[in-house]
């Protein structure tokens, strides 16, 4: 958002597995199987009650969540331990859900084209978000590449920290 809003603040953009605020819900509009991957993005729109249930149970709908959209071996028992810690702070689950809330799903483009020169980096086997929401997002990008992860999913930066780490410094230096 601050890429597109205000262009003179960023000088290059990185990003991971996340599409430009323009394309996802145009392209869930288009795509039935796409909005049923993000129908929970509708569910975090109401006030508290997705708080209350991703607390229950010590948070096991969300240390679930990690486990089943990872590749297998990705989050050990005590990475999901400190997630837990870190998910129960005071505000952190709201200011999690708040990041939902603030995509509401409008139909007319409200950003420029992103003019920093922009890297995209994606994991291809995202359970969530199709690599084609990459594509047309780097459409909107006036100097832009994608960075494909193919055994990788929505958290590549888990899954390939060295890969992600790399295109990151090369993109960042240049």
């Amino acid at each position: 958002m601050v890429a597109a809003r205000s262009p003179e603040r960023v000088r290059r953009l990185a990003i991971l597995n996340a599409p430009h605020p323009d394309v996802l819900a145009s392209y869930a509009r288009r795509h039935p199987t796409q909005a049923l991957r993000v129908f929970y993005f509708g569910a975090f729109q109401v006030p508290w009650l997705p708080e209350a249930g991703l607390r229950a149970a010590n948070f096991l709908a969300m240390r679930q969540a990690l486990r089943l959209t990872s590749r297998s071996g990705t989050f050990s028992d005590a990475d999901l331990e400190c997630y837990q810690q870190a998910w129960a702070q005071p505000g952190a689950l709201q200011g999690m859900l708040n990041w939902y809330r603030a995509l509401r799903l409008k139909r007319r483009s409200e950003l420029k084209p992103i003019r920093s020169p922009t890297l995209i980096v994606w994991g291809k086997k995202d359970p969530a978000l199709s690599p084609h929401l990459a594509i047309e997002s780097l459409a909107l990008c006036e100097q832009g590449r994608i960075e494909w992860l193919p055994g990788a999913t929505h958290w590549l930066h888990h899954e390939e920290p060295v890969l992600v780490n790399h295109a990151l410094i090369d993109h960042l230096r240049q």
